[in-house]
């Protein structure tokens, strides 16, 4: 008996505390969002550890789950979704479907958090998110990454607050490609993602400085631009925020569709899109510094383009091969618009109103969900043409 009033009197501190944290502790600008897990490192070790948790190393491996003993994997890179739920004050995760890859959903006021056993691809609110690893099932309980807790999840569920109205900001878009790099073409080959790009950012700068934005892009004409003179202009402007339009293609695949957005890997996560390139998980660049802020700038720009045009949903991705993000020192998105090498979308990325759809989701995103846009405006090429004259028009295939 005086064993157990000894560890009562060791717990009742600690309980305490828990509960002061889980509370949440008010401040300037504080808002209500779900406890960072990792901000209780060392009281949840303390406290869980005594459940059978297993304690979290400083730096989690990048060890994909089957790479090595089952042991070594869960020894402290993974953890129990019900009991980071609890830890955070939420709703244990429920199971919404059966069968090989059951389906647990996540409730909590940052909105419903999906996510599939043994697969990367995980939904919130209705978007698709692509996780660094696929949560495993262990004892019959979902167990989930803990780099995709912190660095995605937690996040998306702090949510994604309406920019400020009255706060004007300067912005770099940059199209993609240009000069002798055309980017990806249609089938036919009347249509050059080059052309795509300046006209849709042409048509997003005139939207955003209707707004009182200081809007610069990267080319303003069919030239050629380096990487590092795209990330060079951001830094030299010190800008707000970077994002980087493109068009996508999948030839001699006609069939992919979709939109797609992407920021840079967060270190220690796998990429979900590589492209042959090398992935080293231990590299840290200058953008990771905003792996959050970036996750949530493309959260808002994909969920309004989703909104504009309906397309398939490809996610929110991460790559660490694209140069263009890696060294901007502020929140950094690269948007893929759309297929070239679908026959479907490359007839409607061709058209000038699908163009301006695609400008007027992403300014939406930037100035706030509610704002509304006068009868489309065109670029300073005009309608149908970009800044050196190519025509822009319907592709015939």
């Amino acid at each position: 008996m005086a064993h157990n009033e000894k560890m009562l009197d060791l717990c009742r501190p600690l309980a305490g505390l828990l509960a002061l944290v889980l509370a949440g502790t008010p401040g300037a600008g504080d808002e209500s969002r779900p406890v960072d897990f990792f901000d209780l490192r060392g009281l949840l070790e303390g406290v869980l550890g005594g459940l059978g948790v297993p304690e979290m190393p400083a730096a989690p491996s990048a060890a994909k789950p089957g790479s090595g003993p089952a042991s070594g994997v869960f020894a402290g890179n993974w953890i129990p979704l019900n009991r980071w739920s609890e830890a955070s004050g939420f709703a244990p995760p429920r199971l919404v479907a059966g069968g090989a890859q059951p389906v647990y959903a996540l409730d909590t006021p940052g909105g419903r958090f999906l996510v599939r056993i043994g697969s990367e691809q995980a939904n919130w609110e209705g978007l698709e998110v692509r996780l660094g690893y696929a949560p495993q099932l262990i004892d019959q309980q979902p167990w989930i990454h803990a780099l995709d807790l912190k660095k995605t999840v937690q996040p998306l569920l702090r949510g994604l607050p309406e920019p400020e109205p009255a706060r004007p900001r300067t912005v770099v878009i940059d199209p993609g490609h240009g000069g002798v790099d055309t980017g990806t073409r249609n089938a036919a080959g009347s249509l050059r993602e080059k052309d795509c790009t300046l006209d849709w950012a042409l048509r997003l700068r005139e939207l955003l400085s209707a707004q009182g934005w200081r809007v610069y892009l990267t080319r303003s004409n069919d030239v050629e631009v380096s990487i590092a003179s795209r990330v060079a202009l951001a830094e030299r402007l010190n800008a707000d925020l970077f994002v980087s339009l493109h068009f996508n293609s999948a030839a001699p695949n006609d069939s992919e569709s979709g939109l797609e957005t992407y920021c840079l890997t967060p270190a220690g996560l796998p990429s979900n899109l590589t492209r042959g390139y090398p992935d080293d998980a231990g590299q840290v660049f200058p953008n990771n510094a905003w792996d959050d802020e970036n996750l949530r700038l493309a959260a808002r720009v994909h969920r309004e383009l989703l909104r504009a045009n309906g397309s398939t949903d490809r996610g929110l991705r991460r790559a660490r091969f694209l140069g263009v993000l890696r060294g901007q020192q502020r929140p950094a998105i690269l948007v893929e618009g759309g297929y070239l090498s679908n026959p479907r979308e490359a007839r409607q990325i061709g058209m000038p109103e699908h163009r301006q759809k695609l400008a007027e989701a992403v300014a939406r995103a930037l100035l706030g969900s509610r704002t509304q846009f006068a009868a489309s405006g065109h670029p300073a090429g005009g309608v149908g043409a970009s800044t050196n004259g190519v025509p822009l028009e319907a592709p015939s295939d």
